[in-house]
């Protein structure tokens, strides 16, 4: 590539005056018109190759951009940009490639003093529009124009996230309600709503993009989303997009303006993989809406694990309807899986706030999957997904019982543990009894050391074997708790009808308050707290991961907590986390990695 050189152009006003002393027809050169032109509706002229780097600057704006011209030249052009505008100025540059014209958009130059304004563009090859680029095409150059904007007649700008970027369980649940049609967003008749997952590779294979590249993508992403739309990122380098309300964006200019964001954060080669999920049930084709939402799930669990290869390995090529289609196979797996008892249990330790170095006062059993022939390899939710989805939920937590109580069996002494059962279980009479004779099977003391906690997966719809149930338990000794309160609508009503001894926090909350942040979230928690104590139940909160995540938990009401800071999933009597090796290690507490599944 020539070294770029500092051309000298006219200034705006030479030009202007030029253009407006008065002369003999045609004695005024098409050039130097062009030029007068161009500087009367621009500030900041910018020519830039195809990969970004400016190669020519002239204007105004120069000398308020607070640095010299001939550094910014060679340099990436982004850099003229404010910061949070940056992939707004990344997804124009790749849609100026793409279509080689930029319709005027709205951004802000990073000046010693805000200098907001209005980008052109224009693809160019010595002077001629070029339709769109090709890769590998020689002589391609970008023409911008940043025309001024007085700050009080500004185009309203986007700020850093112009639609909130949220996080992976919202995006699931919007995607959820736009599948069974429950979503207040309007949409155009005849088209459905769609999932995008979006997957970023390095040279080097997954990519785990910093706090900055996942804004800056999230916040892209959220644009294309539109205002009905959600964008998240699900697990690192994972993200996905609920599109609704009108046609989707295509896949292809998405991806390409993902490039463009990426390389302007230095990573040049990343690449993206796409998968696209249409969210719409059909009775006609055998798909039931509670069918639909499992199959969903169980994408999004497959897809945070794995990717797009994971995807196409577990059968969603063919979306959520064809994946429904195919699970017949997959079922008579997973029940073999559930009766070879194909998973092993790892336990996490929960504490008392008050007394957290003391000895735990119970802990949770963690399903971890193994193995299995004739099932592509499934992260803990995706597995208890597919399971409700094939109707062998109850199946699974009988056997997930069982070894809880086998494990209690082997430890001895007055360990407690707690394990899952799905709300749908809960409802099921056979289920009941089923559960009640492997609880009479072991003896009285065993019993009361058995927490069930039961997962907010479905609405109560029989709410009588819902209640009948709990009772059941509660008379053969078992402590009755709900988990991940407040993660779904259905929180309220397992409240009510469970009267739980102990409720869990859904560790969404945490996150959100972590650093001490006393907002929205930290108030709509602190509710949830004291709604569950005023009901009489002592509240756990999950995903404690450092000593201020510990205060905050307190300052909630909350008796017990769960998490890294306390230890990590393990073997019986649990594996202690850094609290047993002393505050120097608790400083140095390792962080639990982002994804759709929660350890505790």
């Amino acid at each position: 590539m020539p070294q770029p050189t500092l051309p000298h152009a006219p200034t705006p006003a030479a030009a202007s005056s030029a253009a407006a002393t008065p002369a003999a027809p045609g004695n005024a050169a098409p050039r130097d018109r062009y030029k007068a032109f161009a500087f009367a509706a621009a500030e900041l002229l910018v020519e830039a190759d195809p990969e970004g780097r400016a190669v020519f600057l002239a204007g105004n704006f120069i000398r308020r951009l607070g640095r010299g011209a001939e550094s910014a030249l060679g340099a990436p052009a982004r850099d003229l940009v404010a910061l949070e505008d940056r992939p707004v100025f990344d997804a124009a540059l790749a849609r100026l490639l793409a279509e080689g014209r930029l319709p005027p958009t709205a951004l802000q130059l990073a000046g010693t003093e805000p200098l907001p304004c209005v980008l052109t563009g224009l693809l160019h090859r010595d002077g001629v529009p070029v339709p769109r680029a090709t890769r590998g095409e020689a002589g391609l150059r970008l023409a911008l124009s940043f025309g001024g904007l007085p700050a009080e007649r500004a185009i309203p700008r986007r700020p850093a996230a112009p639609i909130l970027p949220t996080d992976a369980a919202t995006l699931a649940r919007e995607a959820e309600s736009l599948l069974l049609g429950l979503s207040d967003a309007p949409g155009e008749p005849g088209v459905a709503p769609v999932l995008s997952l979006l997957e970023l590779n390095g040279r080097d294979g997954r990519l785990t993009p910093r706090a900055s590249v996942v804004r800056d993508v999230t916040a892209l992403l959220a644009e294309h989303a539109g205002p009905q739309g959600k964008a998240a990122q699900i697990a690192p380098g994972f993200f996905g997009m609920v599109h609704s309300g009108s046609e989707p964006p295509s896949l292809g200019s998405v991806v390409e303006q993902l490039q463009a964001v990426l390389a302007g954060a230095g990573l040049q080669g990343a690449t993206v993989a796409t998968h696209a999920l249409t969210l719409e049930t059909s009775p006609a084709k055998g798909m039931s809406g509670p069918q639909a939402v499992r199959a969903l799930r169980l994408a999004l669990g497959t897809f945070a694990q794995g990717g797009t290869a994971a995807l196409a390995k577990a059968g969603f090529d063919d979306g959520l309807h064809g994946f429904v289609g195919a699970v017949g196979p997959r079922a008579a797996a997973l029940a073999r899986a559930i009766a070879d008892r194909r998973f092993s249990l790892a336990f996490q330790p929960i504490v008392e706030l008050a007394q957290p170095e003391a000895t735990p006062s119970h802990y949770e059993a963690l399903i971890r999957p193994l193995a299995t022939d004739g099932l592509p390899t499934l992260g803990p939710q995706a597995f208890v997904n597919l399971a409700e989805m094939v109707g062998l939920s109850a199946e699974l937590d009988l056997a997930v019982a069982d070894a809880s109580l086998v494990a209690l069996t082997r430890a001895g002494g007055e360990i407690r543990v707690a394990c899952n059962v799905s709300g749908l279980s809960l409802q099921d009479p056979a289920f009941r009894r089923r559960l009640l004779a492997l609880l009479e099977s072991h003896a009285a003391e065993l019993r009361e050391r058995l927490l069930i906690e039961v997962t907010e997966t479905v609405e109560i719809d029989n709410e009588a074997e819902a209640v009948t149930c709990r009772e059941a338990l509660r008379q053969h000794g078992v402590t009755v708790c709900i988990d991940d309160f407040g993660a779904g609508a259905a929180g309220l009503s397992y409240l009510r009808l469970l009267k739980p001894d102990l409720v869990k926090l859904d560790g969404r909350f945490m996150e959100a308050t972590s650093g001490g942040q006393r907002g929205e979230s930290y108030n709509f928690a602190a509710a949830l707290v004291e709604l569950a104590r005023a009901t009489g139940a002592a509240v756990v909160v999950e995903r404690i991961e450092t000593e201020a995540d510990a205060d905050t938990a307190r300052s909630f009401g909350a008796r017990y907590g769960q998490g890294w800071l306390f230890g990590r999933p393990g073997t019986l009597p649990g594996n202690l986390g850094p609290r047993a090796f002393g505050a120097s290690a608790r400083r140095a507490a390792t962080p639990r990695p982002e994804g759709l599944v929660a350890t505790g």
